[in-house]
């Protein structure tokens, strides 16, 4: 009996993967600078942890997701946009909180109406939703 449990054990211990936690940020502000420096940084996990859990799942091929390996890959330099003003936008609980985002990626100078769409995750904390990349012309 005890060569089985061990035996589950190994196989729960070297087989069975984690998935990533919910966020659980509190300020979207957080949320936001933690994916940018991830992708300042190159760390693709590191940027995945902070996407919500729905939208950074394997079975699902999300805008998000491929946003992320394309900024980390690409070594997007992105910021929040300058003049963005946290009371010009009302944010409704259950849609998406957009924050601008300003810089550059390998395709060229990101346009004004580039954005980090951010939920609060039915309150379990700030996530990205997605990643929206407009250049200008």
């Amino acid at each position: 009996m005890a060569a089985l449990g061990l035996m589950f054990g190994g196989y729960a211990l070297f087989v069975y993967e984690e998935p990533l936690p919910p966020t659980g940020i509190k300020s979207w502000r957080i949320a936001a600078d933690r994916f940018i420096e991830a992708v300042h940084e190159g760390n693709e996990a590191k940027a995945l942890a902070v996407v919500c859990p729905m939208y950074r799942s394997d079975d699902l091929t999300t805008n998000a997701e491929a946003g992320v390996a394309d900024l980390v890959h690409g070594k997007a330099q992105l910021s929040r946009a300058n003049d963005f003003n946290r009371d010009s936008v009302r944010y409704q609980p259950g849609s998406s909180y957009p924050v601008p985002i300003a810089g550059r990626t390998t395709d060229g100078t990101l346009a004004p109406d580039s954005e980090l769409a951010l939920d609060d995750d039915s309150g379990k904390g700030w996530c990205v939703k997605s990643v929206k990349l407009e250049y200008g012309n």
